[in-house]
């Protein structure tokens, strides 16, 4: 009988062991309470470092609006951002670190960062102040630009500048703190949020060239610690990107006559061609891939553009971003392209690419008889641009 209770005893201790492991260690424990939202839905998402999201879980409060849950996390994912929905809109983000305790506590009827607490995770608690204080700042950018949009239509001038004016105070204000905090918070995954913060879908809110060294300065803090980390090595690649810019900038403003970069690549038959042999002339410059269709058949409607334009002085150099030549070669061929095509196999480590900020593709830029870049990405308004300049 002795030796059966002490089995039991054995197992029981074996099991807590167990749950203790399994809420210690490889991810953090959430204690979640919802005021006003009994038996209800929460879904929990991570953060990407493309800044899209992937849903976690979807759990249930109890009866008294209480939840918890356990996140994974390992070398790759520690820590991870996780924002909490419910009831349609966001409660919480939180950053959940390796064998942390976090309690949170939310209610979806407040102003969001005003209407959740966090306490048991630093970085959290962190994430949490400077959450808020956004929130803040874009509710009065939308309030300022709802008036604005208000005095346009009425055609008060007068008022419209005033709001533009405080438009602009607003952002110089916002990126000085948040240039301020990064500087203080250099340990802290909470910067990241602070430097890829969005106050419009095209409107970064550090997104000048200049700002590469805040990318670079957090980054070389965090590496050492999260050498795995897909947010710290995003770090790396956009520090690397915005410095591209500054130096574009320079190469651009140090240009003289030029007035742009020069590029000189092989064409399918091996034989380098420069960009600046076509000096005087309208230049297409454009930067593709075989390997996207709907990049192909952008080339048709270059084609008809370019028969068009060609006899007044329109010339195209198309700069193909692929490693595989033989397979870029071949596709110029097919498609019976008339105008200079240039690979030099390197892909994204091509010269030409950094040269030109390239960050996606297609990318295309108009060069002017002055030899000025003087559009980018005109994709939609390709044969109406060009005559414009030609």
């Amino acid at each position: 009988m002795l030796i059966a209770i002490n089995r039991v005893r054995a197992f029981l201790l074996i099991a807590a062991s167990a749950v203790l492991a399994s809420c210690s260690g490889n991810g953090a424990r959430l204690d979640m309470s919802f005021e006003g939202m009994p038996d209800s839905e929460i879904v929990l998402k991570s953060l990407n470092a493309d800044n899209s999201e992937r849903i976690i879980d979807t759990i249930k409060t109890d009866n008294f609006g209480k939840a918890r849950y356990f996140v994974e996390l390992d070398e790759y994912s520690n820590p991870e951002f996780v924002s909490v929905y419910g009831n349609g809109r966001m409660l919480a983000c939180i950053i959940a670190g390796d064998g942390e305790k976090i309690n949170v506590k939310a209610d979806s009827s407040g102003f969001y960062g005003d209407s959740y607490s966090v306490s048991g995770s630093g970085e959290s608690e962190l994430l949490h102040k400077v959450e808020k204080e956004y929130a803040r700042m874009m509710h009065r950018y939308d309030s300022l630009k709802s008036a604005l949009g208000a005095s346009e239509s009425a055609g008060d001038h007068a008022l419209s500048n005033s709001i533009k004016y405080e438009l602009g105070g607003l952002y110089v204000d916002a990126k000085r703190k948040a240039t301020a905090y990064v500087m203080e918070h250099l340990g802290s995954f909470s910067s990241i949020s602070v430097l890829f913060r969005y106050i419009e879908p095209e409107l970064p809110l550090f997104a000048e060239g200049s700002d590469a060294v805040y990318f670079r300065s957090l980054y070389d803090s965090l590496h050492l610690r999260y050498p795995k980390s897909g947010f710290v090595s995003l770090l790396k690649e956009e520090s690397d990107r915005r410095l591209n810019m500054s130096l574009l900038s320079e190469l651009l403003s140090e240009a003289g006559e030029s007035g742009c970069p020069d590029l000189s690549l092989p064409d399918i038959n091996s034989e380098n061609v420069s960009l600046s042999s076509l000096k005087g002339k309208t230049v297409v410059l454009y930067f593709w891939s075989v390997n996207d269709v709907n990049q192909k058949m952008f080339n048709q409607e270059l084609k008809s553009v370019y028969g068009k334009y060609e006899p007044e002085g329109l010339e195209i150099y198309q700069v193909c971003l692929d490693t595989d030549k033989t397979a870029w070669a071949s596709a110029v061929r097919i498609q019976d392209l008339p105008w200079i095509n240039v690979c030099d196999g390197l892909g994204a480590s091509s010269a030409a690419v950094s040269a030109y900020n390239v960050t996606a593709l297609p990318s295309i830029f108009l060069i002017d008889k002055s030899w000025t870049v003087v559009e980018r990405d005109f994709f939609g308004s390709l044969e109406k641009t060009i005559e414009k300049y030609i």
